[in-house]
């Protein structure tokens, strides 16, 4: 179960960045060129520097947007396979085929594992509905289902940052958790220090565009909204970078015995705070602040060490110049709290009162969540769909619709993604992370790292309840450093407990994971079988859909034809509808074609055709223009001679009418 489990969720995380690569090679050519060149730098890198090669590859993954930008002047998602796979490379040599979770955490991580692992395959097909082929072999006619492609490898995008988050996690704990004491400081100096020097890098990066030139290696709109992109080409992810290490120089600090060292490294933290600012991303300050309270409760801890006081009056000195210069200066950045302050211009009740409501509502997001996980509430709408289904949500829960974003909300996107049995892992996983915080008890020499990571940790943790900070891979690593960073340092020894895998319950652990995955899959089947397969999706929530007609079915009345396999959404001016089909194959007398029409789940016509011989059927539909999915098949095509144009299946015609005659109402 042990080897099985990690080996399945490996190949379906390759699998996913496999698609992803594909794919993006479409977008920009080269790319996999650049992927093929990036393994075999990553695994020899990876062979020669079994602990180094990994944490500096995901430390130049903060830089990597910025470097597109400046190669090719623009940056998008599709662009960060060549980096992923060289990272992917570097910790294969050190790969181990059974999971190095220790308990507790095993069951929780794994079943996260596994239930990413074996839904975003499915979602993915559902999203193309149920035809993989269309990546292949484009379609002839006009298709709703290739609008869908770049949705699938969204999919693929997201299943990736939780697979790669976890398996990661699981590399960690196999190379530094399970070890002697000592081996924590060779985990900063592998893993750490290159992550904090990355962090000052895109610091300053943002300082200069902040204080600068906005327009400085930026895309998008962020410089006309006043706010500095940085390294990732995007001002809220940039600023949680920063946000996420901004303590963790000053928690080293209070370790560091010369002088100079300690101011360097509090002049670091000076940086990356200033880079946070120049970002102008809320929920980066929040996350920010509250890892720069670690300093305060380290120095309330123990003031006796003249190193303890001097790392926070220098912080403070640095803090209040920084703050003088920021007055001082009125960089073209905004910075965050002018937008707080134009979120909240006073303390009055009506103010605070719409300010909550705002936090929750998030510009109809969080509704639009709410009203998914309302809608789906066991299984989920699928990892990775909740950006595609939050305008048709958004609509639902307020009226009007919104462009597709996350739920601005960590917890509750998960909840709204994966349902109550997808979402057991990770809420297991939080709270025992939480109690760990809570009863963690470091060594004294190891306290003041325990509690820069321990804050920012919590930072994070709180700001995803105002964001998706952690949708973004050059995140969710490094967040990930940091939890591990803080269970190594625990003196309860949960993070260095051998994995025995003899033990009786750590077998149930995987059977219960695997229990919960696969009935989390089924469901998710049916439901992409059912009521969120894409046709079915689109006439719940009033949408347009449809593929595989020559022409739309829209109007009173008309005719059109159909390649093999033709969906349509269509619109119901009236009640009735009057569906005439023929086939005009020229063969079809010798052999007649199979034929087979459905009215929502319902078939209405089936059986086999000859040629020029038509069918009618009056059929119930909802009327006042309502929307109900025409679906059909034929089991064969043909091309009319001498023309190049698209294969035909099925002649259709239909009409709307206000009743049928006598002796044909109801559908057959």
């Amino acid at each position: 179960m042990d080897r099985f489990t990690k080996a399945l969720v490996a190949i379906s995380a390759l699998a996913a960045l496999a698609f992803e690569t594909i794919q993006s090679n479409r977008y920009q050519n080269g790319v996999l060129a650049l992927c093929v060149l990036a393994s075999l730098v990553g695994w020899f890198a990876g062979r020669r520097w079994p602990e180094r090669a990994p944490g500096t590859i995901l430390a130049l993954g903060t830089l990597v947007p910025i470097v597109w930008i400046g190669v090719t002047g623009r940056f998008a998602l599709w662009l960060l396979p060549p980096w992923v796979i060289a990272l992917v490379a570097a910790a294969a040599p050190t790969y181990t085929s059974s999971w190095q979770f220790p308990q507790p955490w095993r069951f929780p991580l794994v079943a996260w594992a596994l239930a990413i692992a074996l839904t975003w395959p499915i979602v993915a097909l559902r999203e193309l509905d149920w035809m993989p082929t269309v990546l292949v072999t484009r379609p002839t006619v006009y298709s709703t289902v290739v609008h869908s492609i770049p949705t699938a490898v969204w999919i693929a995008e997201v299943a990736l940052v939780h697979l790669l988050g976890l398996l990661w996690m699981d590399w960690l704990f196999g190379r530094f958790g399970r070890q002697a004491r000592d081996r924590s400081r060779d985990f900063e100096r592998a893993i750490v220090w290159p992550s904090v020097a990355a962090a000052i890098v895109a610091a300053i990066v943002a300082v200069y565009q902040g204080f600068f030139d906005l327009t400085f290696l930026t895309t998008g709109r962020w410089a006309v909204l006043g706010r500095a992109g940085g390294t990732l080409a995007d001002a809220n992810a940039s600023g949680m970078v920063g946000a996420l290490w901004v303590a963790v120089p000053i928690g080293m600090a209070f370790s560091a015995a010369p002088r100079i060292r300690t101011w360097l490294l509090t002049l670091g933290a000076a940086v990356i705070a200033l880079g946070v600012w120049a970002t102008g991303s809320r929920t980066a300050l929040l996350a920010a602040v509250i890892a720069l309270a670690s300093p305060v409760h380290l120095a309330l801890l123990d003031s006796r060490r003249p190193v303890r006081r001097r790392v926070p009056v220098f912080a403070a000195a640095v803090g209040v110049a920084l703050t003088g210069a920021v007055l001082a200066w009125q960089p073209p950045a905004v910075g965050p709290l002018r937008r707080i302050h134009e979120m909240l211009p006073d303390f009055s009740s009506s103010t605070l009162k719409s300010v909550a409501w705002e936090l929750w509502a998030r510009n109809g997001y969080g509704l639009a969540a709410v009203a998914a996980i309302r809608d789906s509430p066991v299984y989920g709408v699928g990892v990775g769909s909740f950006h595609l289904l939050s305008t048709a949500y958004a609509t639902i829960a307020t009226g009007t619709p919104a462009p597709h974003d996350n739920a601005q909300n960590w917890y509750r996107h998960q909840l709204a993604e994966l349902g109550i049995i997808g979402s057991v892992g990770w809420a297991l996983w939080v709270f025992l992370f939480v109690r760990t915080l809570a009863r963690g008890s470091p060594a004294a020499t190891d306290r003041a790292r325990y509690v820069a990571a321990a804050y920012a940790v919590i930072g994070f943790g709180i700001a995803s309840l105002l964001g998706m900070p952690g949708q973004s891979l050059q995140i969710t690593l490094p967040f990930w450093i940091l939890a591990f960073w803080v269970l190594l340092l625990v003196d309860s020894g949960s993070a260095r407990t051998k994995v025995d895998r003899t033990d009786r319950r750590g077998r149930w652990e995987f059977e219960t994971a695997i229990a919960l995955s696969v009935v989390l899959a089924v469901m998710t089947v049916a439901a992409g079988l059912g009521s969120f397969r894409p046709p079915f999706r689109a006439a719940r929530f009033n949408l347009g859909y449809r593929y595989g007609l020559h022409g739309r079915i829209e109007g009173v009345s008309g005719t059109t034809r159909t390649t093999a396999h033709a969906v349509e959404v269509a619109q119901a001016p009236t009640q009735w509808l009057k569906l005439t089909v023929w086939v005009e194959h020229p063969d079809a007398n010798e052999r007649p074609v199979e034929v087979r029409v459905w009215r929502d789940h319902d078939r209405i016509i089936g059986g086999r055709f000859p040629h020029g011989v038509p069918m009618t059927r009056y059929v119930d539909v909802p009327g006042d223009n309502r929307r109900f999915v025409l679906e059909s098949t034929v089991d064969r095509t043909f091309q009319r001679p001498g023309t190049r144009g698209p294969e035909e299946g099925l002649a259709m015609s239909w009409e709307f009418v206000n009743e049928p005659p006598a002796g044909n109402r109801g559908n057959p």
